[in-house]
């Protein structure tokens, strides 16, 4: 399902692991950005997805691939969030989003150590901050596992450096017990989002013609 919405202003914010510091790499903060009256989307999607064995004792040890017989299944919910503030072009896509050809852009790896991620802008990123010597604080999501939760993209233009986008993505195993109901509204909190609202995708209707079409 596909979610718009607005924020009026964006100042900071922190994609992390609720026990990491500034300096480590695999999470994302930003705590000098001026964007306002930004354009929200947000997918959220129930996901069944199945590895077959082979595939699986591929990544394995060699001594211990013959003992891989059963394929892995993955259920969950995955997401999907992009933020900008007047950028051409910029939309989510499938597996992803588009923008224009002059945004540069710097990709992050969200890993996890504590089994948890918090996400959040303005109030919310100095809450997180002000939580990391706590377990499993009030602004997190409990992921159950460690590892890598999703990837963050910062869209910023050529000359001035001004951050211009946002995009972030994240999965969580079936077994958190969240849907995606909850989810989103912990997106909506967490990213003071205003008149966040449902919309059709060109997937749930024949009136849209895909890009390229005539």
């Amino acid at each position: 399902m596909k979610y718009e919405g607005k924020i009026s202003h964006l100042n900071q914010i922190i994609v992390s692991d609720p026990g990491y510091a500034k300096d480590v790499w695999c999470r994302y903060e930003n705590d000098d950005i001026s964007m306002k009256d930004c354009n929200v989307e947000i997918s959220i999607e129930e996901c069944h997805e199945t590895i077959p064995a082979e595939e699986v004792a591929k990544d394995m040890p060699e001594e211990l691939r013959n003992q891989v017989t059963d394929d892995l299944e993955i259920e969950g919910i995955e997401f999907q969030m992009l933020i900008s503030d007047g950028v051409p072009f910029c939309n989510l896509t499938k597996n992803g989003f588009t923008h224009s050809y002059w945004v540069k852009l710097k990709d992050f790896t969200i890993g996890i150590d504590t089994a948890s991620v918090s996400l959040g802008i303005n109030e919310v990123a100095d809450k997180i901050r002000s939580e990391i010597n706590s377990w499993q604080p009030s602004t997190c999501l409990h992921t159950l596992t460690d590892g890598e939760f999703g990837r963050a993209f910062e869209g910023a233009t050529p000359k001035s450096g001004v951050v211009c986008l946002i995009y972030i993505s994240g999965f969580l195993d079936k077994d958190t017990g969240y849907s995606a109901e909850d989810i989103l509204e912990y997106l909506k909190n967490n990213f003071n989002i205003e008149n966040l609202h449902p919309v059709e995708t060109a997937e749930q209707t024949n009136d849209e013609l895909e890009i390229g079409g005539i």
